[in-house]
């Protein structure tokens, strides 16, 4: 967060639903919620746009690759093991 503030970037950690201290039930869960919630964090976080870099590993890895998916923006760079 800190670098990203020097440098005059967005920083946004995503806790997908269901997950860590997000709302949300695992049983909810799947990979179009997750799409959309990282849509809408997206879009109240990054500004129009500014470049994205996506990082992700499993299931952290394959929610931003599918938001990715024929977005007219799409990350300018992705980081995803395991997705």
């Amino acid at each position: 967060r800190a670098a990203a503030a020097r440098a005059g970037a967005s920083f946004l950690a995503f806790d997908a639903r269901g997950h860590g201290a997000s709302s949300g039930s695992i049983e909810d869960l799947t990979l179009s919620h997750l799409v959309r919630d990282l849509d809408v964090a997206v879009d109240a976080v990054v500004p129009p746009g500014a470049d994205l870099v996506a990082l992700g590993s499993s299931l952290g890895g394959l929610t931003p690759a599918g938001w990715s998916v024929g977005r007219p923006d799409p990350p300018r760079a992705a980081a995803l093991p395991a997705p």
